[in-house]
Order: structure tokens, then C-alpha cells, then sequence
């Protein structure tokens, strides 16, 4: 069994903003093909198939490790099994990568989830969100990364995400799964 985790904030004001992205790119993957319940007790909502277990923590984007480790030991997932998507400031809107153990030193969320679980390797599915007009990092250019990460998309934006998850992300995925 496999497990894919979108990360980001659980409230409705942060739908399509750059920490959202996690999310966005698991809804997109999954579509309508699956039903979603909500587990009050994991504070997850989680979907499953014949070959993995898709999951969007409701908790706050740094606070999402308990949750996510518990699901992951329930159901005896091997590191190698788990894929955690999320956004990243250190690329640029409508560019990923796809790396095992390769993943984020300073994402709060993914500092939370690998304090949890003890290890961080496992596949790290990294969605760019940083604005091309910023040249060097979000914080060398003056901008609170907290909050930079907090705003919404442009539209313009919204269809460069939409264009790479649909391009480029969602058969990377399905790649991935195919993947023993």
C-alpha cells in the first residue's frame, strides 16, 4: 500500500494560495473518482483505492506531522511508499521536482511530519511557488516568507499550476504509483 499526502491549511481562506498547493495538486490527481471522509480523530480527510490511501490534513499546515505519522504506522507504510506534496519557495510557479530524501530544510510542514515520523526519507513532491520577478529567495527580496506564502495565486498563476499539474505533475504521480 502506498499513501500521498496533500499538504496545506485546513480553512477555506487559504483555497488557492502558494501553501495551499499540496492540497490543490492532490485534487486535481484524485478528482471525483474517490470519496473523501473526514476521520475526526486524525483530523484527515482521506480517500482510498486498491493500491493507495490519498490524504489532506485538516490541522494547520504545521501542526499536520501527528496526524499524518499516525496514518502512516497504522497502516505499516514503508518510507519509500510515502509521497508528501507541498509547495516550495526555492522554485519558481509551473516548476516541481520529484525527489527521494530531497526535500525542504525550512517547510514548517514538512519539519512537523519528519519530527514525527523520525526520518525524512521518503518522496518529496515539490511544487514551485515563487513569483519569476523574484529573482533571489523570497526573503533576500524583503518579504516574509510566512506571509508570502499565505497570499493567493494571480490568475495568471493559478494556470501555470493548473497547466503543470495536469502536464507534467499528475503523470509523475501516476508513475510513481505504477512504481513497486
Amino acid at each position: 500500500m502506498k499513501m500521498i499526502v496533500g499538504l496545506g491549511n485546513p480553512e477555506t481562506e487559504y483555497s488557492h494560495t502558494r501553501h495551499n498547493v499540496g492540497k490543490d495538486v492532490l485534487n486535481v490527481f484524485v478528482g471525483d473518482t474517490l470519496d473523501w471522509k473526514e476521520d475526526k480523530n486524525l483530523n484527515v480527510l482521506m480517500a482510498k483505492d486498491s493500491e493507495c490511501i490519498y490524504v489532506k490534513p485538516l490541522s494547520y499546515m504545521n501542526d499536520c506531522g501527528p496526524f499524518i505519522s499516525k496514518i502512516f504506522n497504522f497502516y505499516k507504510i514503508l518510507p519509500q511508499d510515502l509521497l508528501v506534496i507541498y509547495d516550495e519557495l526555492d522554485i519558481f510557479i509551473g516548476e516541481y521536482k520529484l525527489a527521494f530524501n530531497k526535500g525542504s530544510r525550512i517547510h514548517n510542514g514538512i519539519l512537523s511530519l519528519n519530527m514525527n515520523l523520525g526520518f525524512s526519507n521518503y518522496w518529496h513532491l515539490r511544487i514551485g511557488v515563487r513569483d519569476l520577478s523574484i529573482l533571489s529567495s523570497v526573503q533576500k527580496a524583503g518579504i516574509d516568507p510566512a506571509k508570502y506564502v499565505l497570499r493567493k495565486f494571480l490568475i495568471s498563476d493559478r494556470k501555470k499550476i493548473q497547466n503543470l499539474i495536469q502536464t507534467f505533475v499528475s503523470p509523475a504521480i501516476k508513475e510513481w504509483l505504477s512504481k513497486k
